[in-house]
């Protein structure tokens, strides 16, 4: 065993031999410099949200670079709470359901370059078909599980109806106060020119940027940096 992680570790220095560090420097250059772009835009959206108390980008970026680094060593997307948790610390007053409203105002640009990739790849024939969703070797979500084990379903469906009841009961007493705080996330939406110039602007760059990282990692490990 102690030969097999020998050899693993020898091929992996091996391997590095062959990158080339000039464009691997330009790659990470570029990273750091979409991670400073998007943390731009959400300062944006959370000033705009917060306009009569100081948002500081050097401490947005840090919330947000915590989170990007959490998220890559934690599944189901642990690293968004850590960057909430910090943001609502570093603004003074915040609550989590308007900086999630910032978060999910983030998002709408882009879904939709992430749509326009998706359906450029169907009409460059790159994605599955349907029949792969068809294929027996997919695995699939079983229900049987309930039937086989009656006892602890009936348990189970009992507690998600009733954390599901008691859920529904408290957003019903505070509806108004819930939109009123969701809306407050969405205020950079509702001033158009704000929107564009403060937020989609820094969007743009950050996918721009999103491009040319991928494009010198390519080159720096040797892969083919084309369209495809």
């Amino acid at each position: 065993m102690i030969h097999s992680v020998l050899h693993a570790i020898g091929v992996f220095f091996n391997h590095l031999t062959s990158v080339e560090w000039k464009w691997l420097a330009i790659g990470i250059l570029c990273h750091l410099g979409k991670l400073l772009a998007v943390s731009r835009a959400w300062r944006n959206i959370v000033h705009a949200a917060y306009p009569d108390r100081p948002v500081r980008w050097r401490q947005m970026f840090g919330a947000y670079v915590a989170g990007t680094g959490v998220n890559a060593l934690i599944p189901a997307r642990g690293g968004d709470v850590v960057r909430l948790f910090l943001a609502k610390r570093r603004v003074e007053g915040s609550t989590y359901t308007t900086l999630v409203s910032t978060s999910l105002l983030q998002t709408l640009f882009d879904m939709a370059v992430a749509s326009c990739f998706v359906l450029w790849a169907i009409t460059q024939h790159v994605l599955p078909g349907l029949n792969a969703l068809k294929s027996p070797k997919l695995p699939a979500l079983d229900y049987g599980w309930a039937f086989r084990h009656p006892t602890a379903g009936l348990i189970l469906f009992g507690l998600l109806l009733l954390f599901g009841t008691a859920f529904v009961a408290w957003v019903a007493e505070r509806v108004d106060e819930f939109k009123a705080k969701v809306a407050q996330g969405f205020s950079a939406f509702r001033d158009r020119s704000y929107y564009l110039r403060r937020v989609v602007l820094w969007q743009v760059v950050d996918w721009s940027l999103r491009l040319v990282t991928v494009f010198f990692f390519l080159r720096a490990f040797g892969i083919p940096a084309t369209v495809h």
